[in-house]
């Protein structure tokens, strides 16, 4: 198959209650995370119509669990004048892009209606993240930015010292980049731009951090991948390669990280997350230089680009690193940079870098999937085949992709299946409104609606079926979770018994114990330096009460139930605080990680207040 001389030209196309049953759930971390407000631990996990950061969330997975089929049709372009480096992200309706003039861009996602744009002082080859309002972006002229999402309005800035080209990332309330030349560091920043803590790496890092259960891995040129304590910078372990480790991030799971770092070491590589030990590494057969791409992991496989002339798509097994299948697209640039596959189910979505086109594979046999690639040339006479070194976003069926001629496209799948409302990761409680995006040939379509529990359930509970036609971003139903007990759930909706979309949520039931305020120190906590928690409390009111705190760990057990009987209206610190000994019920130490506690006076619990504590051996 002579890719080469295949092209298609694509022109603009057209696309045309109930009663939950209520089981016994255990209390998951993940659930507590959720419902605390502040925290955001779970922001961006798993998939969902908003494509936040780049490679989607805080994981860097790459993967959105919803339908965007073949072939698709263009809907709009811009052209912001300059080379685009940066990956498109996706939120609430807007997209969000960098470029080398050194702008910012907001844009209407659905209609390519510029909605501002801001001007820094170096390249813009960051990409955005998007997180409750403001969009965090990094550029060469060494500053971090905060802006407001609707508005080009610069909230702060925080001058990192040297060139940003890493992408930021938020978890749990706090900032994460990589700064380069002339620094060598990656940098922890508060919300609102305070100073956290910075780790000093071996050399320029312009990687782009990856974080979950309170590490942060991320590459830098010396060849070395790092973890990170994520509350405190400290180094947990580091794995020297040969390679040279310039934009690819790492990609997280529960236990492994995958990450290949390229140039001098072609291989991929799988780490445990807690130790750094190598579980596998695979070559991938290439030599000389080589231009490498971040990974998609999804369902134990993964996928990415590598090599030069010609650039390959691989697809390995997760587990062991075997190669599964490997297909060529094109050539890569001769910068070293290149674009990182997006999935959508079992849609691949990729830029080739020479070639200017975006091709769109079989996630499951590597073979080209109708149109092969998109050498766009539309109606209008804007030719795609400039580089494609970006990373395409994919939302709500809509994929996104930025060009070195510094062209934005987007384009629209012929066939979509995706979950709306609520928004991945959300917190809800009471009636909420479930929303979908169902786009196809057909007239109407047979949609089924279902729940399960955690973020991969082992079984499924119906919601409601029945029969809908087109729906753009349109309500399916009203849905009552007040029956439900807190927990994380995933939510699933599956169209014509074939195609699936995937959000995962968290359901809070409203308190209504008294409210009163608890206080942990240190936090987090340290036992080497024989450190303890201290809960200190004050309740309001008079006479006697019995306090109790429950602990729970990261897999939803109850670890230990601590209670005393109390004096409404004192101050409860220092000397008199309520003390976890970091043992659970059986007496037992604790392992490090995060717990989260819950506080109940006389058995009612405090009031919309769910805290966590982080324990450090």
């Amino acid at each position: 198959m002579n890719l080469h001389n295949f092209r298609r030209k694509v022109c603009s196309g057209t696309t045309s209650c109930v009663k939950i049953l209520s089981y016994t759930l255990r209390l998951t971390l993940y659930t507590l995370l959720i419902y605390t407000l502040h925290l955001t631990l779970y922001t961006f996990s798993c998939s969902g119509a908003n494509w936040r950061a780049f490679r989607k969330n805080e994981t860097r997975s790459g993967y959105a669990r919803e339908v965007a089929g073949t072939p698709l049709n263009y809907q709009w372009h811009f052209r912001t004048g300059n080379a685009i480096i940066s990956s498109p992200v996706v939120a609430d309706g807007k997209v969000y892009i960098g470029n080398r003039a050194g702008k910012i861009y907001c844009f209407g996602a659905f209609t390519g209606e510029k909605i501002w744009e801001y001007q820094t002082a170096g390249w813009v080859d960051s990409s955005p993240c998007s997180y409750e309002g403001v969009v965090y972006i990094g550029s060469r002229d060494g500053k971090l930015y905060a802006i407001d999402a609707s508005t080009p309005v610069v909230k702060w800035t925080y001058s990192a010292g040297g060139m940003i080209c890493s992408s930021p990332i938020v978890y749990d309330g706090y900032i994460y980049f990589a700064v380069g030349y002339p620094e060598k560091k990656v940098v922890c920043l508060t919300i609102n731009g305070q100073f956290k803590w910075s780790f000093n790496t071996g050399q320029y890092a312009y990687s782009s951090p990856a974080v979950k259960n309170g590490k942060v891995y991320v590459g830098a040129n010396d060849g070395k991948f790092y973890c990170l304590d994520a509350y405190t910078g400290e180094e947990k372990w580091s794995s020297k390669t040969d390679g040279l480790i310039y934009f690819v991030a790492m990609t997280v799971t529960e236990d492994t990280v995958y990450a290949t770092p390229g140039e001098g070491d072609l291989k991929v590589y799988a780490f445990n997350s807690q130790t750094g030990v190598i579980k596998w590494s695979k070559n991938l057969g290439l030599s000389g230089f080589s231009a490498v791409s971040s990974i998609v992991y999804s369902e134990g496989k993964l996928y990415l680009g590598a090599g030069m002339r010609p650039h390959y798509i691989f697809c390995l097994n997760a587990a062991n690193g075997n190669i599964l299948w490997k297909e060529s697209v094109g050539n890569a640039s001769v910068s070293g940079i290149c674009s990182s596959p997006a999935l959508a189910n079992n849609v691949l979505y990729i830029g080739s870098a020479e070639e200017g086109d975006l091709y769109a594979l079989d996630a499951l046999t590597g073979k080209f999937l109708g149109i092969e690639r998109y050498e766009v040339e539309i109606s209008s006479g804007i030719d795609l085949g400039s580089e494609i070194v970006g990373s395409p976003a994919v939302s709500n069926g809509w994929v996104y992709i930025g060009t070195t001629e510094g062209i934005l496209y987007a384009y629209k799948a012929s066939e979509i299946v995706s979950i709306s409302s609520p928004d991945d990761g959300e917190s809800v409680s009471g009636e909420i409104k479930i929303k979908s995006y169902i786009e196809n040939s057909l007239n109407s379509n047979q949609y089924e609606l279902s729940y399960g529990l955690g973020t991969n359930p082992n079984s499924w509970m119906k919601i409601s079926a029945g029969m809908v036609g087109q729906l753009q971003d349109g309500l399916l139903m009203n849905w009552e979770t007040t029956q439900l007990p807190m927990g994380n759930y995933t939510l699933k909706l599956t169209v014509n018994n074939s195609k699936t979309a995937k959000v995962s949520f968290s359901v809070g039931q409203p308190y209504s114990g008294t409210t009163f305020e608890t206080y942990v120190w240190p936090n987090p906590a340290y036992t080497s330096k024989g450190e303890l928690p201290h809960i200190t409390y004050k309740i309001p009111g008079s006479g006697n009460v019995n306090f109790k705190i429950k602990i729970y760990n990261v897999a939803g057990e109850l670890v230990r139930a601590i209670e005393r009987n109390v004096e409404k209206g004192r101050e409860y610190k220092d000397g008199d605080a309520l003390i976890w000994d970091l043992k659970n019920d059986d007496g037992e130490m604790v392992a490090s990680g995060v717990y989260i506690y819950i506080v109940y006076v006389d058995g009612k619990p405090e009031k919309g207040k769910i805290k966590k504590i982080a324990v450090i051996k």
